[in-house]
């Protein structure tokens, strides 16, 4: 249960479990997408940073936080939720992120095949 960094593409995998981490896109607003790929599925999410100041005058980055502010998960895994968010609080803490809650907006995706 080791994760490897592909520093040519910022992904980040476990070849054992079946799952890879990919950085889509950041915001000037410290958010960020990503995906997280398990066991064939694509869950994609946003994760949002939360600094963390401290000294006299509470001026100085102490370190930063993160927690999931949003999530698309497909409906046929919503009642594996806790699982997902498992593997990906310690997919993103192998990729140097200090987790903080699992606070979630969570939006469940559904299959357009399955809506008639």
């Amino acid at each position: 249960m080791s994760f490897i960094l592909d520093s040519n593409t910022h992904t980040l995998r476990d070849p054992e479990r079946n799952i890879e981490l990919r950085s889509i896109r950041g915001y000037s607003t410290g958010d960020k997408d990503w995906e997280i790929h398990w066991n064939g599925e694509v869950i994609g999410f946003t994760a949002r940073d939360n600094p963390k100041y401290g000294g006299e005058t509470k001026n100085i980055l102490m370190g930063i936080d993160w927690y999931v502010a949003s999530m698309k998960i497909p409906q046929h895994l919503e009642s594996k939720r806790a699982e997902v968010m498992g593997v990906i609080k310690e997919a993103m803490e192998a990729y140097g992120l200090k987790y903080s809650r699992m606070k979630v907006d969570c939006r469940v995706q559904f299959d357009q095949r399955l809506i008639r």
